[in-house]
């Protein structure tokens, strides 16, 4: 070796054993670093491992929750849909149970129309049996009955023939009487008030006396005529 090499190599060597030392704690120091450095990675890890499976496990709690409220809903839709199901089997029931009473009543309420006219058809019949009947008891009444208790025409008919004749008689006799006695009255006294004024009145006005006397006369000569026709 050349005597520069040689000093060269002591040199550097004498520098490697004085640097020794201080590259050692800066290798220990590095060392320490990258130890820290990967307990810090690890725990890093391990962290965002724990992280991780914390995340995963409330993402599946929440999942779970989630299926159980989906669940839960999807229950709560069937109970719905099972209430209104049975809201409308009721309220199907209800109507039919209605529409059956209604009917029922309907049928009954036409029974018993049908009954009360039925009944009133019969009363009517009754009524009208009996009408009959009382015409008929009537008609029989009537035919069984004397002819002057139905009517006035009959009553004059059953009068007797010697009734009728022996008040034509009365009547004529005196309704004669009457007359000539009415007319000798007014004539007497005409004849006396004018007899006062004049006295001649008195005796040339005794003719309207004699009419009315006969007039008399004739009514009694009629009543004794009529009496001599009757016969029985």
């Amino acid at each position: 070796l050349k005597p520069s090499a040689t000093r060269c190599c002591k040199w550097r060597s004498l520098a490697l054993v004085a640097i020794a030392p201080v590259s050692r704690r800066r290798a220990r120091s590095r060392m320490a670093r990258l130890f820290a450095l990967a307990l810090l990675a690890t725990w890093a890890v391990a962290v965002a491992e724990v992280v991780k499976v914390e995340h995963g496990a409330q993402a599946v709690q929440l999942e779970e929750t989630h299926k159980e409220e989906e669940h839960k809903e999807e229950e709560h839709k069937e109970a719905e849909k099972a209430e209104e199901k049975d809201a409308a089997k009721t309220k199907e029931e209800r109507e039919h149970k209605k529409e059956e009473e209604e009917e029922k009543d309907a049928a009954k309420a036409k029974e018993e129309r049908e009954h009360e006219e039925e009944q009133k058809e019969e009363e009517a019949k009754q009524r009208k049996k009996k009408e009959e009947e009382k015409e008929e008891a009537r008609k029989k009444a009537i035919a069984n009955a004397p002819c002057y208790e139905t009517s006035w025409l009959c009553t004059f008919e059953a009068v007797s023939p010697y009734m009728w004749s022996y008040m034509g008689i009365a009547l004529a006799l005196g309704v004669s009487v009457i007359g000539a006695a009415w007319g000798i009255f007014l004539t007497g006294s005409s004849i006396v008030g004018g007899g006062i004024k004049a006295p001649r009145i008195s005796s040339k006005n005794l003719v309207s006396i004699i009419f009315c006397e006969a007039v008399a006369i004739y009514g009694v000569i009629m009543a004794i005529i009529m009496a001599n026709k009757i016969e029985g």
